[in-house]
This record gives C-alpha cells, structure tokens and sequence, in this order.
C-alpha cells in the first residue's frame, strides 16, 4: 500500500484531499513499515498541507498533523490535543467495542487487520477532526 492511499483512505470521511509527494509516498508492506520518524514527518506535512487547503488556520492544521501522524506512526513527536485523542478513541470503540483502544495503524500486524476496522478508523478520524473544527486557538 502506497502512504497516500492510505492517508486518503484513513481521512476519507473528513473530506480531506491528501497528496503525498512521490519522493515520500513509499510503498508499505507492512503497518508495521508506518513505524520511523521519516514516515511521522511525511504523514504530518502532507497532513498539514491539506489541512491548510481546506481553510483550516496554520495552529488547528499542525494540531490536526500531529495527532493523524501519532495516530498512524505510533510516534509521539507531537502533542496530540487531548481532546481530538478523546473523540478518535470514543468514535472507534463505538464502532469496535473497544478492540482498537490506543492502537496506532502500525501495530496491526497487517493490511487485511487494518482493511477490517478501517469503517472504525475513519470515523475516528472524522470524530475528531469535527472535534477539532470546534476547537477555540490562539488565532481564533
């Protein structure tokens, strides 16, 4: 799986139109490829870049980043607002009862395990970027 199919897919329900560049749209074998700080940076600048397309302000769209790319890597280079983390955990227990709490896409063991929760993921990633939409910054 190329990264930018899977950013697409993950944030499809945010209405979010990622593009990874294709010096750094690797092909993933593995989720478990997802974990390295190279990946981490990727997912958080194409994150980012979409983010600010679709009119979000420069501290929500690097909040956003941050938390997709934790969320993906299983790194913790960002500080992930705690209420985004809240909405994505609560929207995907909804979904999972409970099966994928605290779970980054790189500790699946593989694609078909991600492909099977993925209904659940991109609602967590809908929950909370409708949740961070809401969210009161520096810059208003």
């Amino acid at each position: 799986m190329r990264l930018s199919d899977l950013l697409n897919n993950i944030l499809r329900k945010t209405g979010l139109s990622v593009e990874v560049p294709p010096y750094e749209d690797r092909c993933l074998d593995s989720p478990k490829d997802l974990d390295d700080p190279v990946i981490y940076e990727a997912v958080r600048k194409a994150v980012k870049k979409a983010c600010k397309a679709k009119g979000l302000g420069q501290e929500k769209a690097e909040k956003f980043a941050d938390f997709v790319a934790d969320k993906v890597t299983g790194g913790r280079y960002g500080v992930s607002p705690e209420e985004l983390i809240s909405k994505y955990e609560d929207a995907v227990d909804k979904k999972t009862g409970g099966d994928l709490t605290g779970k980054p896409l790189s500790n699946f063991e593989d694609w078909k395990k991600v492909n099977q929760h993925m209904d659940a993921i991109q609602e967590g990633f809908k929950s909370a970027f409708d949740c961070l939409l809401k969210l009161k910054t520096s810059s208003g």
